[in-house]
């Protein structure tokens, strides 16, 4: 294990709280709602599709479908974000 990606990650999480949690703390509306609202329809949709593959034992791909559709949740999530956090 790496000793160095401990601190590091413990420096990056803390400067995000930092810029990120006062604004939560300020935060209602439907702005904050939608743009987790679709952070968390990403995350299932994503374990769901990740379930789904060779769930028979056949050695099947990833439908083309599901890999645009998880693409284009995680582009409308950080763009929400980004929405978001700028006011």
């Amino acid at each position: 294990m790496r000793l160095w990606l401990i601190p590091v990650s413990y420096v990056g999480i803390s400067s995000i709280c930092a810029f990120v949690l006062p604004r939560l703390e300020n935060a209602s509306g439907s702005m904050l709602f939608h743009t987790l609202g679709i952070f968390i329809a990403t995350f299932i949709y994503s374990i769901w599709a990740l379930a789904w593959i060779d769930r028979g034992g056949a050695g099947a791909r990833s439908p083309m479908f599901s890999v645009m559709v998880v693409g284009l949740l995680v582009i409308l999530s950080m763009i929400l974000f980004a929405a978001w956090l700028n006011g």
